[in-house]
């Protein structure tokens, strides 16, 4: 997985701080004390909060100490080749629709509700394409107790999205 890109609003000494085009390595320099750790906080802060749902943030954390404004992190990822595996997804997805169909021919009396849906399901199965560019952001709002925090993981390559939320 590499990071494409990425931007940071109001996040610490970050008002706003968008940068395109990374190298798999990339050096930030400068003097002390004008935000390069917190670029890496940041980023870190994003990936964070896909796995921990419940975190407190103080204000110390907001740009300025304002908690009027959100923390918004995006951040843009295109995953390697040897990140997914087509053909064992493919496997399986195929393994899955010969269940269902034989399932049908087994109890199609069971299934006459549903089979228009069953029937679309394998349809979009079999037109499966992995993602290759995805775009996540996070967006935490201020909180007493526990931050507000807004994930969305989003597909480049269509209008695919998946957002969660949790307060």
């Amino acid at each position: 997985m590499k990071i494409e890109a990425f931007t940071i609003k109001n996040y610490r000494s970050i008002k706003e701080l968008k940068i395109e085009n990374l190298n798999p390595v990339n050096v930030f320099f400068g003097k002390n004390n004008v935000g390069k750790s917190n670029i890496l906080r940041g980023l870190h802060l994003a990936f964070f909060c896909l796995k921990n749902d419940e975190m407190f943030l103080p204000d110390t954390m907001f740009y300025n100490r304002n908690i009027y404004k959100p923390i918004e992190i995006t951040v843009d990822l295109i995953l390697e080749e040897d990140f997914y595996d087509t053909e064992k997804v493919d496997n399986a997805l195929r393994e899955g629709i010969e269940q269902i169909q034989s399932a049908l021919a087994y109890a199609p009396e069971l299934f006459e509700d549903s089979e228009k849906e069953i029937d679309q399901f394998i349809e979009k199965s079999e037109s499966f394409k992995p993602l290759k560019k995805l775009r996540l952001k996070v967006q935490i709002d201020y909180n007493e107790e526990t931050a507000d925090i807004d994930v969305s993981i989003e597909d480049l390559a269509s209008d695919y999205r998946f957002d969660y939320k949790k307060y």
